[in-house]
């Protein structure tokens, strides 16, 4: 919200500026405009800012919930990548705290991120639903799997299995992890009942 508000008035302030100056030189007709990759430069960096804010706090996430923010992020990322996504995502009537779903949902674009990265994928399945104790988010891909003891011992995130880890740990959840070579990887993330209020 901030770089959208904050940093992105200032950009649009820098714009108008910009124009001002523009009209002042009073450009004639064939004339080179000095001003014009500028202006150029300005508008591709607007939406930039507008794209990378939608991306960190997408409005569906705020407005209709994680289920919602997550199909819409489901789709984006079949369309721009051709993998086939099959979500199951309950539309539930509890809400988690605004920083829970954020961390969660960020948690998702991380493992997004890790299967078109790394494995080698041509299917993600993702699902979330209520059980007898909370909240259960499901990912996994078909693609090459790895390791998991091995990339543990090594010290490293690579995998950005920290990043990962980190942002469940934001939303008070819990993450397992199995994979193997050839046997594509899958997440399994709980979120605690007791985390889980009612919706506006």
């Amino acid at each position: 919200r901030d770089l959208h508000d904050e940093v992105g008035a200032m950009l649009s302030a820098i714009k108008f500026n910009v124009a001002g100056i523009r009209r002042q030189l009073s450009i004639v007709k064939d004339e080179a405009d000095p001003m014009a990759p500028t202006l150029e430069l300005l508008n591709e960096t607007i939406g930039n800012l507008r794209q990378i804010s939608q991306d960190l706090m997408p409005p569906s996430l705020e407005q209709l919930g994680l289920s919602t923010a997550l199909e819409e992020l489901a789709q984006k990322v079949q369309r721009a990548t051709g993998i086939t996504v099959e979500t199951q995502l309950e539309d539930l009537p509890e809400r988690l705290s605004p920083q829970r779903e954020l961390a969660l949902y960020r948690a998702v674009q991380e493992l997004f991120n890790n299967a078109l990265k790394h494995s080698g994928a041509t299917r993600i399945s993702l699902s979330l639903q209520r059980g007898p104790e909370g909240l259960f988010l499901h990912f996994a891909d078909n693609g090459k799997g790895f390791d998991t003891e091995q990339v543990k011992a090594s010290g490293h995130s690579g995998l950005g299995l920290k990043n990962i880890e980190n942002r469940v740990r934001m939303a008070e959840a819990t993450v397992e992890l199995q994979s193997r070579p050839g046997q594509g990887t899958e997440y399994r993330i709980g979120i605690p009942e007791i985390q889980l209020v009612a919706a506006a």
